[in-house]
């Protein structure tokens, strides 16, 4: 491995020196003082050094006749000036010996309005020029440093505003749940309500009271459901829902969550039927929360259903692939939007696409 292999680009300096034995005897000091340096044969290959990793490079080593041509000046001076703003490349300049020409005076001025130019005058002693250049490196890394800062808090204030914009989103989420909260909870409290002053003047009138029973225990039946659901989300939130694992048989969870449902498929027109693929022979058993097994296929379900249309179908499949069992639940309804999906665990969202009749309340 060589020198420059073991250092980090922010450590190389490019030296261009077109005349005699400069490069080389320039490169021999700063190597044997371990500064690392390479050597660019004309300025375009300087050029394309600095295109293709200008912002890493540590420090320049030029000499006044590497800038002798206008137009190699020109190139220069183009790149120094579409350096990031925290860039301020070091250069070093060897002129000739004596009173600076009235070219160099100027190319040098303007060099130091694009980068921090140190002239030296040659013939040059090796510790003053390994000096200028270790300083121009330590000027190069306290530039990399603020590039590092400014892109840590660059980061920062995208991250602070994504997370500025899902803290608003999160809110905005949450005051529709507890407007729709609200509805879902007047609902069946109008209802429960309503009836209880209905049976209370119709007390002699069996058929009424037995209607009314019926509608109370439907809708605290809801109640209880949403209570539940709430409670469930305020487990999860404050991780203390916990799950009772045991051996769960998978062909009765499905035939138990099929047949609490039937009645309301039927209700709505909806052919509701089950597949099990699984021989009565074979087991079909996993170790699972049998409560939670059934809330997950119920609100699969049940979601299945509000979105199918009278006249639709939900199937409900069991079936085993490989070493494992597989339930899926298909249904001929409107489905989910592509846009969505991505969303779809989210607490409270729901696909705006539902219409305003089959928006629940977003917990399941």
């Amino acid at each position: 491995m060589t020198q420059a292999d073991t250092s980090s680009a922010s450590e190389i300096v490019l030296v261009l020196a077109p005349v005699g034995r400069d490069a080389d005897v320039t490169i021999s000091t700063l190597r044997t003082a371990r500064i690392v340096a390479e050597p660019c044969q004309s300025v375009s290959a300087l050029h394309e050094r600095l295109r293709a990793e200008g912002d890493s490079v540590g420090a320049l080593l030029l000499t006044e006749e590497a800038l002798a041509s206008p137009v190699e000046h020109s190139s220069l001076m183009a790149w120094l000036q579409h350096q990031e703003p925290w860039s301020e490349l070091p250069i070093v300049l060897l002129t000739h010996p004596g009173q600076p020409t009235r070219v160099t005076r100027q190319r040098s001025k303007m060099l130091s309005l694009r980068a921090a130019v140190t002239v030296l005058e040659r013939p040059v002693r090796p510790g003053t020029l390994v000096g200028a250049l270790r300083v121009a490196l330590q000027s190069r890394q306290r530039q990399y440093q603020l590039r590092d800062l400014l892109e840590f808090q660059r980061r920062t204030s995208i991250e602070l505003q994504n997370a500025r914009l899902e803290a608003e989103a999160a809110d905005r989420a949450k005051d529709q749940f507890l407007a729709v909260l609200s509805h879902e909870l007047r609902t069946p409290l109008n209802a429960i309500l309503g009836w209880t002053y209905i049976m209370r003047d119709a007390r002699n009138d069996a058929s009424v009271i037995e209607q009314g029973l019926q509608v109370l225990q439907r809708n605290t039946n809801t109640l209880i459901e949403l209570i539940s659901d709430l409670v469930d989300i305020s487990r999860i939130v404050a991780r203390t829902l916990t799950l009772d694992f045991q051996d769960v048989d998978l062909k009765e969870v499905v035939r138990a969550s099929v047949e609490t449902l039937r009645l309301q498929a039927a209700e709505k027109g909806v052919a509701l039927e089950s597949y099990v693929e699984i021989p009565e022979e074979v087991g079909c058993t996993e170790r699972g929360d049998e409560a939670r097994l059934h809330q997950i296929l119920d609100n699969l379900l049940g979601n299945a259903l509000k979105f199918t249309p009278s006249g639709g179908s939900v199937n409900v499949r069991l079936r085993k692939a490989q070493a494992n069992n597989i339930v899926e639940v298909k249904d001929t309804g409107k489905g989910i939007s592509q846009e969505f999906l991505p969303h779809i665990f989210e607490r409270f969202s729901q696909d705006q696409a539902s219409s305003r009749e089959n928006r629940g309340l977003r917990l399941g």
